[in-house]
């Protein structure tokens, strides 16, 4: 699996083990992947809900003031986490992406429809 660099990697594994290991659905591995990837300051604190899920409505408003690649990316993680409550427009969403934003984006897109496992971490390739 691809990871952007050595931090995403760890904060990834980190998350699937620390939140709800016991819920492995490919849109919550997919949205994991991205948050770890965005990895900001107090972020993964407010992905920790009672009934293992993520509030996107509180990490929608964080974003506020985040750049339009990293709003991008996260309504991104939104949609493949719950298309029917987040839904997002591919067109919206990718013009703001930079190649490494995009490369995690295909990469969470493989995990959501299964062209990858979110749980195979021994192959990882990083750019750095």
């Amino acid at each position: 699996m691809w990871f952007r660099d050595q931090k995403h990697e760890m904060s990834y594994k980190n998350l699937v083990a620390k939140h709800c290991a016991n819920e492995q659905s490919s849109g919550y591995l997919s949205a994991l992947y991205i948050l770890a990837a965005l990895n900001k300051n107090g972020l993964l604190e407010t992905v920790d809900v009672p009934e293992c899920g993520l509030n996107f409505d509180l990490l929608l408003d964080a974003a506020l003031s985040w750049s339009a690649g990293e709003r991008a990316l996260l309504r991104i993680a939104a949609t493949l986490y719950n298309p029917y409550m987040w839904p997002t427009a591919i067109d919206d969403v990718f013009r703001h992406l930079n190649q490494t934003d995009f490369e995690t984006a295909l990469q969470a897109l493989r995990l959501k429809y299964g062209r990858e496992s979110g749980m195979g971490f021994e192959t990882s390739s990083r750019t750095a």
